[in-house]
């Protein structure tokens, strides 16, 4: 809130006034948010440090073989009746 003079006569100074029915939430998600950013800071630097965690490393080895995926036959479609349908419905 700005300076202002009250209708009676006296000034009031410039004020910081929370927004209606914030309350304590605010206030507690903005003490988590703090406490994460700890956390994350303090988690990079340690695995900055030589000796701490091992480096990520491929173990795929390419081309993919997939033993026995040559051997299955393929399957072939398979009519789901087994009387004739009539297509021509038009008489």
């Amino acid at each position: 809130m700005n300076r202002y003079a009250r209708a009676d006569g006296p000034v009031v100074r410039r004020y910081w006034r929370r927004r209606e029915g914030s309350g304590n939430g605010t206030l507690l998600v903005l003490l988590a948010i703090v406490a994460l950013v700890m956390f994350h800071n303090s988690a990079a630097s340690t695995a900055n440090q030589p000796g701490t965690a091992p480096r990520p490393a491929s173990t795929a080895v390419y081309p993919v073989v997939l033993p026995g995926a040559h051997t299955v036959p393929p399957v072939r479609p398979e009519p789901s009746v087994s009387y004739p349908i009539p297509w021509d419905r038009k008489k």
